[in-house]
């Protein structure tokens, strides 16, 4: 196959090379280095380290070294100059890639459900507040650009003129950028949306309905 397949989760992975025949043992053979890119610190994303560390990679020949980087749009820029094996990405950043030239595949979900919630300012109040507002993401194109810009958009935000949108980085960059006031919201996961809230930004948009009257689920 003369086209190399990259796949956006790396659970896809555990399963391809568990699904393939080994001839013989994988501990005979040398191992094969690969390297996996993951766009955050996430529980969503530590599948390449509890595969890594229950040996699942070395049982199937390979020794999978996982490289942490800014978000969808730098991780799938690597996988496009060839630095990545596969890596986890966001689906948009995939289908920008590839519009663009790059033979990028998506082939698997790793999680069923997105977990990223929308901190923000205490003055921040309701969704319409957010106008003339920064807002903190991984990189454009990534999935919070994605989700978060179809929820405002369902509120009448013009997401391209009543809004900015701020490429920061990992959720850790994130996470200072809020702090600092950089950034007025923050596209966060946890444990970061826990630790914002204990300083005392709120939570704004979540994916499903909370208790409270002042989230809005998405």
């Amino acid at each position: 196959m003369t086209q190399t397949i990259r796949g956006s989760w790396l659970l896809s992975l555990v399963l391809s090379v568990v699904a393939i025949p080994v001839q013989g043992s994988a501990q005979d053979r040398p191992l094969k280095k690969i390297y996996w890119g993951v766009s955050t610190l996430s529980p969503n994303l530590w599948i390449p380290w509890l595969a890594k560390d229950a040996k699942i990679f070395e049982k199937n020949g390979l020794d999978v070294e996982p490289v942490l980087l800014r978000g969808s749009g730098q991780t799938s820029q690597a996988m496009v100059a060839g630095s990545l094996f596969a890596s986890s990405v966001a689906l948009p950043a995939v289908m920008l890639a590839d519009l663009n030239g790059a033979d990028l595949v998506n082939v698997a979900h790793g999680i069923a459900a997105q977990a990223s919630r929308l901190m923000v300012k205490p003055e921040i109040r309701k969704i319409e507040d957010l106008k003339g507002k920064k807002i903190g993401i991984s990189s454009l194109g990534s999935a919070g650009d994605l989700l978060f810009g179809y929820v405002l958009r369902k509120y009448g935000i013009d997401t391209t003129r009543e809004v900015f949108w701020l490429a920061v980085g990992n959720t850790a960059e994130r996470l200072q950028a809020l702090y600092s006031g950089s950034v007025d919201a923050a596209d966060l996961t946890f444990p970061a949306d826990a630790q914002a809230e204990r300083k005392g930004f709120p939570v704004l948009l979540v994916p499903k309905k909370r208790s409270s009257t002042r989230q809005r689920p998405w």
